[in-house]
């Protein structure tokens, strides 16, 4: 909200995927946000970084290079200083890379927590608690998703 004011963006919209994996794009709030931009609704797209729009480089590009621009959707991904309205920007250069980080990052996360839930299965440990509805702790927290317009 504090960017979009700064930098003069009307009437902000909200899309949040909290708790649902970055790794997929079939999130309720990126699907509301890419009706809303197929609807022609959006004008311009923010999210915090580029991982915010998804962990999977080859999506991640699919809809910064082609879904967007063809849909006259400017994109910004603040913290990484990618913004579509000047290709010709260095920052932009690198938006594969770190895409393809972000989607390494999500895989190795993702390891890393298979390889200690595995032994402690193996062990009889229990993996899951049930508590006031909602299962485990969510591991996947710090990959919850916001997408702002």
């Amino acid at each position: 909200m504090q960017y979009a004011r700064e930098h003069h963006f009307p009437n902000p919209t909200f899309f949040v995927d909290d708790g649902v994996s970055g790794v997929t794009y079939d999130r309720p709030g990126f699907q509301a946000m890419l009706a809303e931009i197929e609807a022609g609704r959006v004008a311009v797209a923010i999210t915090k970084d580029l991982s915010r729009l998804g962990r999977n480089s080859a999506l991640t590009g699919l809809y910064t290079n082609f879904t967007f621009p063809q849909n006259g959707v400017r994109f910004i991904a603040i913290n990484d200083n990618y913004d579509t309205i000047d290709p010709n920007r260095v920052d932009n250069d690198f938006a594969g890379i770190k895409n393809w980080f972000n989607e390494f990052y999500a895989r190795d996360t993702s390891r890393k927590i298979r390889a200690v839930q595995k032994p402690k299965g193996e062990r009889g440990v229990w993996l899951h608690c049930i508590m006031g509805g909602f299962s485990q702790w969510h591991i996947n927290a710090p990959l919850q998703k916001r997408l702002i317009f």
